[in-house]
């Protein structure tokens, strides 16, 4: 199923606007919102996403088809990530948000190796919510990044954060 724009993304690509970049990634890409918008500020935007869905539906992108890094071969300036972060629903299980047991799985095996695929001043904007094991994300983000908060969101479910993050 592809992840069609919500409130998560829209907030997301609210802080984009800031930012340029030689070479931006937009990591599960899904409907490729993201990765348009970063196209308006940087010269060079890769789309990712482990969905042939959203592989075959974003023509106008150059999109990879991979789970996470699998088959990145190179760094960039700029990633961005709104990645699946709900605890696994078993009984309506819904790849696009599906985050794990926890709702941070994904989000720490991205985190563990986005490092490697920046460029030495790189920077990530990373979207989380209050329900995705906050504090596992909150550890894993200390020991490898320097972060800063961009925002929050508070919505009548859960509240979202979006967060700037560049290595140590």
């Amino acid at each position: 199923m592809l992840y069609e724009p919500q409130e998560d993304s829209l907030f997301l690509a609210s802080f984009l606007g800031k930012y340029k970049a030689n070479v931006a990634l937009d990591m599960g890409t899904g409907s490729g919102i993201l990765a348009r918008e970063l196209k308006k500020t940087c010269k060079k935007v890769i789309a990712a996403d482990i969905d042939l869905e959203a592989v075959e539906q974003n023509h106008d992108l150059v999109v990879i088809h991979t789970d996470l890094f699998e088959h990145i071969m190179q760094k960039f300036d700029l990633i961005v990530f709104n990645p699946p972060y709900l605890p696994a629903d078993k009984d309506d299980p819904v790849a696009a948000l599906d985050g794990g047991d926890v709702g941070n799985e994904i989000i720490l095996r991205f985190l563990e190796s986005a490092k490697d695929f920046l460029n030495p001043k790189g920077k990530i904007l990373l979207l989380y919510s209050s329900r995705s094991g906050v504090e596992e994300i909150e550890q894993a983000i200390a020991q490898l990044y320097k972060k800063t908060l961009l925002g929050s969101q508070k919505h009548f479910f859960e509240e979202l954060f979006v967060v700037e993050l560049k290595k140590k």
